[in-house]
């Protein structure tokens, strides 16, 4: 049994607003190549991208905590 799909409706709608941030952005073909081949073995690209955003906040946060 998959996902059930909510119907694009007013309370969908506030619920996205309250519960949901969306970031778009611009990969160059020229000098952003090496991203776009990255995020293209991922059916998630989504999920990707989290996963190495998290990686890279566990060491920013292990960097700050070795300087103090």
């Amino acid at each position: 049994m998959g996902r059930r799909k909510m119907p694009d409706c007013k309370s969908k709608k506030k619920w996205d607003a309250e519960n949901v941030s969306v970031y778009t952005f611009k990969a160059f073909v020229k000098t952003d190549s090496d991203i776009i081949d990255h995020l293209a073995k991922y059916p998630s690209k989504s999920g990707e991208i989290k996963r190495l955003l998290r990686i890279a906040l566990a060491v920013e946060k292990e960097q700050k905590a070795e300087n103090e």
